[in-house]
Order: C-alpha cells, then sequence, then structure tokens
C-alpha cells in the first residue's frame, strides 16, 4: 500500500498540471492584467460601481473617531449564594445566586484609512479602548448569623473541624475589565443597487483583554456549630490575560433613506490565536493578625485559539462639500461584541471532611454592548 501511495503522488500531481494547463490553453491567452475579465465578460466597474462618495478625487485620507456608551457582562462569575431562611445548617432554603452589578462606561475609538485609485480600494486601522467595572457586596449585618446565611463559592479555607460548611456574613466582590482592540482591515465600498452600497472587507485583528477580579469575605463561621474557628477573613485575587491576534472579515452595509440618510447595518467574525495567563491567590487573616497567611496560590499559562464577533445597527448621515474635496458623515446605532470563552478562572474550594481541594474551571463568554456615536471625515 505505501509503495502505491508514492507512485500515484507524482502521477496525481503530473495529472493537476496537465489539467490546468489544457485549461489555459483553452480559455486563451489574454493580454493585460490576469485579474481582468475580457471584454463583455464577468463583472466590471459599471455594474459595481464605487461608493466611495463623489469626491472629485477617488484616492485620499480620511479618519475617524467613536465615543461609546457601552456595559459588558460575563458568564461565570456568582460569588456566592445568599440564603434569607436558613436555621444554621448546611440545606438551603430559600438561596439565590449572587452576580455582578456591571457598570455603563465610556470608551472610545480611532481610525485612519486611505482609499485608493485602484478599483475603489480602501485601507483602515482601527483601534477601540474600553475600560469597566463591576461591584457587588452583601451583608447580612449580624457577624454571628441568625437568618442570614451567605455561602462562599471562591474559597479554599475549610472550617476549622474539617467536618462542616463553611459560610460568611459580609462579602465584597470587585471585577475590572481592560480591553484593546487593533483591526487592519482591507476593503472595498461599492454599490449593489441604487440605494444599496457594500463593503466586503478581509484583514487581521490583535486583542488584549484583562480581568482582574478580587472578593473579600469577612465573619467567617461554620454554618452547623457557629463557630468561628481560626480564620476571619478571606480574600481571593484573581487575573485572567489574553494577547491574541488573528484573522478578521465581515462586510458593511448602507442602506439609502434619501437626503444624505441611510441605515446602516454591520457585521464581522475574527479568529484569534492567542496565549491566556491565569492567576489565583488566596489569603486568609487570624482573627487579631496584621496581616493575612497564604491559603492557595498558582497560575496557568497556556496557547488557544477564540472567536469574536462584532454586529453594528444604526443610523447615517453624510454630506459632501467644499466642492466634493471633503466629505463628512455622522453615525449613531447600537452594538454588539461577543468574546467566546474568555472566562477561564479557577474556581477552587475546600472540601469538609476531606482536607482537600476541588478544582473547577470556569467556561464563560465575555460580551460587551450598548450605543455609540461616531464621524469619519475624508480629504
Amino acid at each position: 500500500m505505501d509503495l502505491k501511495l508514492k507512485t500515484m503522488w507524482p502521477l496525481a500531481a503530473a495529472s493537476f498540471v496537465a489539467f490546468t494547463s489544457a485549461l489555459c490553453a483553452a480559455e486563451g491567452n489574454q493580454k493585460g492584467d490576469d485579474m481582468m475579465p475580457p471584454s463583455g465578460q464577468g463583472p466590471d466597474m459599471t455594474i459595481t460601481p464605487s461608493a466611495n462618495y463623489k469626491l472629485r478625487d477617488p484616492k485620499g485620507w480620511f479618519i475617524t473617531g467613536s465615543v461609546f456608551y457601552w456595559n459588558a457582562h460575563e458568564d461565570g462569575l456568582e460569588f456566592g449564594i445568599t440564603d434569607e431562611a436558613n436555621s444554621g445548617n448546611r440545606t438551603i432554603h430559600d438561596g439565590e445566586m449572587e452576580n455582578l452589578d456591571f457598570h455603563w462606561d465610556v470608551g472610545f475609538k480611532l481610525g485612519l484609512g486611505y482609499r485608493f485609485d485602484h478599483d475603489g480600494w480602501d485601507l483602515y486601522a482601527n483601534w477601540t479602548h474600553f475600560n469597566t467595572t463591576a461591584h457587588e457586596d452583601e451583608s447580612s449585618g449580624n457577624c454571628q448569623g441568625g437568618g442570614h446565611v451567605f455561602f462562599p463559592l471562591f474559597t479554599d479555607l475549610v472550617p476549622a473541624d474539617n467536618m462542616n460548611q463553611i459560610s460568611a456574613s459580609d462579602v465584597d466582590a470587585h471585577w475590572k475589565l481592560r480591553l484593546n482592540l487593533i483591526d487592519l482591515e482591507l476593503g472595498r465600498h461599492f454599490f449593489v443597487s441604487k440605494w444599496l452600497s457594500v463593503r466586503p472587507h478581509m484583514g487581521l485583528r490583535a486583542a488584549w483583554v484583562k480581568q482582574h477580579y478580587d472578593i473579600d469575605y469577612s465573619c467567617l463561621r461554620n454554618i452547623d456549630t457557629d463557630f468561628h474557628g481560626s480564620f476571619v477573613s478571606d480574600e481571593t485575587e484573581m487575573t485572567n490575560k489574553y494577547t491574541g491576534l488573528g484573522v478578521r472579515g465581515g462586510f458593511n452595509t448602507r442602506w439609502g433613506l434619501g437626503s444624505g440618510w441611510s441605515i446602516y447595518g454591520d457585521a464581522a467574525i475574527s479568529l484569534l490565536y492567542g496565549r491566556f495567563h491565569v492567576h489565583y491567590e488566596e489569603d486568609g487573616k487570624v482573627a487579631f493578625a496584621a496581616s493575612g497567611s497564604d491559603v492557595l496560590d498558582f497560575e496557568d499559562s497556556f496557547h488557544a485559539t477564540r472567536a469574536i464577533t462584532d454586529l453594528g445597527l444604526g443610523l447615517m448621515y453624510e454630506h459632501t462639500f467644499n466642492k466634493a474635496k471633503w466629505h463628512l458623515a455622522v453615525s449613531l446605532g447600537w452594538e454588539h461584541h461577543l468574546f467566546f470563552s474568555q472566562n477561564q478562572l479557577w474556581r477552587v474550594f475546600g472540601q469538609a471532611g476531606a482536607g482537600s481541594q476541588t478544582f473547577t474551571h470556569e467556561r464563560g463568554d465575555l460580551g460587551t454592548q450598548g450605543w455609540t456615536l461616531s464621524a469619519r471625515f475624508d480629504f
């Protein structure tokens, strides 16, 4: 069998070369640019005319700027369970999972592009910067418990008797996101009908996604015995960093309404290959001690491919002025971006009665969405 395969490979290659040569000979020899179709055949500029506005000079620079008001969210960041009707045991009677309150924050985009004279192509680079936070705190108001119990979900501490469930009276959780994206696009904006234009594009995307998650549990005790044991507070600090580079492609559409107004719709997807760096550190503070003691500290680093989707929909107004030398477009719309499997934090908790840890891996998606106000100036 191996001998046959070795014999067939050269034969298949020779057959392929012969077939393509015959095909080219049958089509005949073309003069000029091989990318251009023969006269009267295939698409040309009269069928898909450039939609790079009616400027006097089709080539030239353009700049873009955006300010946006976005909200972020991520799966797998629940930090505890509150039981309002607990009588002092491990059974949850009226529990509710506690989640973060994700804030709305302002970010910006800056872009620079150039319109080529070659078939209406354009090259465009864009930077997106967004910082945001989330926070939540819970308190029973009673360090001795009674009627209100909070079960921590990010702690390796085990009760002093190593047999019962640990609980906390107060919790304070903080999450931070630092997001930076750089996109490089090569596209062509053209009309497919009188009132509809499309700009397909392909290019690259680089992403830096940094997350910090800190959780402080205080007034710890054994739920069954109401005994506080050795530790009175626990602080868990986690980081989740991803840096990636990959291919991005999509299209921008404009649906003309008349008098300079249009509806725009954008969609893109990217696949990035990058590296995750995850860090987990937990410190427990003993009663009357000035500082805490290490409970757990470890890191995780690995390569992975991640997908990102981008969607946008809104209203645009544009106008050409100064004798068709300049062009200005202003738009307002809603954007949604989804970063698949960005949450790679480890959830660690001690096993009562076993004296060991249980490690579970979160697999949550990160999303950002909100209003974006943008402007573009061609000159």
